[in-house]
């Protein structure tokens, strides 16, 4: 071998000593993770301990598990309260039936509701929550079937009292918040059925609207679901890193590979992949990020912020490759897959739960009006400040609601924040919350 070419051989390998070097310098330093953060700004509220018999999840859970939910009709077909519901059957003897046979999971309804707190050692199912409202919804029906408007609005009321549980449970969640905002809908759409009944006396309907008017706004209770979740995703972040799961298994969850297809990955994870106290961190600045949002009006939020993300708006890091050169990667992906990507959602459900309270308000107010002056009114202003301290405003755009007396129907003007005159699709049914939010305008009818 000549000279030059050891001298060759040597400087090449200097450099690629030197290149190793490098990386290794690069991924100790990427690989550090931060001390502990504090946050104590995200923090809940303290609760005491709730006994069983004060938690009114005892009580719904009891309730669930006692529920018959069907009955057999005169043609000797098993038929659902769902099903008795969705068609407007009229047997009230058959229905009244059911009711006697239920009469177990309505006390222990009746008892939940009289409970304070609505703590869950074991979340109750999304299902067990719509069949007790279920049987609710169905016994309001049947009160209203027999002319027992007092038990109708108290049946609605229960409706009400159980989503409110839900909603400001103490140990909030996403998924409770959204539990909660279907239950709440589901009451209120049967309050707003109520309203629209002729038969109603004028007490009956200030009931109502009392029982409606107590309510604030939802952004304290979003906020609240926002920490919560907060905390719960910064518990399993530490589990991963104190339980020594292995990285193989946080590459299977967020590659979603399957097991049988886990030898087939070409490229290892690395621990530098993933700093807990970082990724921590970073979910707390992303939460502190929305919660502000929150009570903002849908127009005042800045969308495109609060939905940018982290790692997939950047082309290298769309390839497996790039992550070798991304501090935190696995970190920033769970980042990216946590709430933000539902954060428009959620920013939009807030102001719909604001917007179906005062949609439901303005409808009995109307109906008061209607009944102590003889005639229906021209303006929401009427309304004030007999029946409303205020014309509740919109929460997409921060205006007053909209009214278009011609057709009987208030309005919000919903995320497209067009105003198109408030007139209604004679195929969306009114008390359907599901479908008056697919219009472009979400259209509540007054009247029948």
């Amino acid at each position: 071998m000549t000279p030059k070419t050891k001298r060759r051989l040597r400087i090449t390998a200097a450099t690629i000593a030197a290149a190793f070097a490098l990386l290794a310098a690069y991924i100790y330093v990427i690989g550090r993770d931060i001390a502990p953060a504090d946050f104590s700004d995200l923090a809940l509220p303290v609760e005491e301990p709730i006994l069983p018999e004060d938690n009114a999840y005892t009580y719904f859970k009891k309730a669930a598990d006692a529920l018959i939910d069907s009955y057999t009709d005169e043609n000797g077909e098993s038929i659902s309260l769902g099903r008795y519901l969705r068609e407007n059957r009229t047997n009230s003897a058959i229905v009244a039936k059911v009711f006697s046979e239920n009469q177990e999971a309505l006390n222990y309804l009746q008892q939940g509701c009289q409970c304070l707190y609505y703590v869950l050692p074991n979340p109750l199912s999304f299902t067990e929550h719509i069949s007790i409202q279920t049987l609710l919804r169905a016994k309001a029906r049947l009160a209203q079937e027999i002319n027992d408007f007092d038990g109708a609005i108290q049946d609605a009321g229960t409706l009400f009292r159980h989503a409110q549980l839900v909603l400001d449970s103490p140990s909030p969640t996403i998924i409770l918040l959204l539990v909660g905002y279907a239950l709440e809908n589901i009451a209120l759409n049967e309050i707003q059925r109520l309203a629209r009944n002729d038969s109603l006396s004028t007490e009956q309907l200030n009931h109502l609207l009392a029982l409606v008017s107590a309510i604030p706004s939802r952004t304290t209770t979003v906020q609240n679901a926002l920490k919560g979740e907060f905390q719960f995703m910064s518990t399993q972040i530490e589990k991963m890193a104190t339980e020594k799961i292995k990285l193989e298994d946080i590459e299977y969850v967020f590659f979603h590979s399957s097991k049988s297809d886990r030898n087939s990955i070409p490229f290892p994870v690395f621990k530098y992949m993933f700093l807990p106290h970082q990724t921590q961190l970073d979910i707390a600045n992303l939460h502190r990020m929305i919660i502000p949002a929150i009570s903002k009006f849908y127009a005042e939020m800045n969308h495109e912020t609060l939905n940018k993300t982290d790692i997939s708006d950047r082309p290298i890091w769309r390839h497996r490759l790039g992550l070798y050169f991304c501090r935190n990667y696995l970190g920033r992906v769970a980042n990216d897959i946590s709430i933000k990507n539902a954060v428009d959602s959620l920013l939009e459900n807030r102001c719909k739960m604001d917007a179906n309270l005062a949609a439901t308000q303005i409808i009995i107010a109307c109906h008061l009006f209607q009944r102590e002056t003889g005639r229906k009114p021209q303006t929401l202003g009427e309304l004030v400040p007999a029946y409303l301290p205020a014309v509740p405003l919109d929460p997409f755009d921060g205006k007053p609601f909209r009214y278009n007396p011609d057709a009987g129907t208030v309005y919000s003007v919903g995320k497209r924040l067009e105003d198109l005159g408030g007139i209604p699709d004679p195929t969306t049914p009114p008390d359907d919350f599901s479908q008056i939010w697919r219009a472009p305008n979400a259209i509540f009818k007054i009247w029948e």
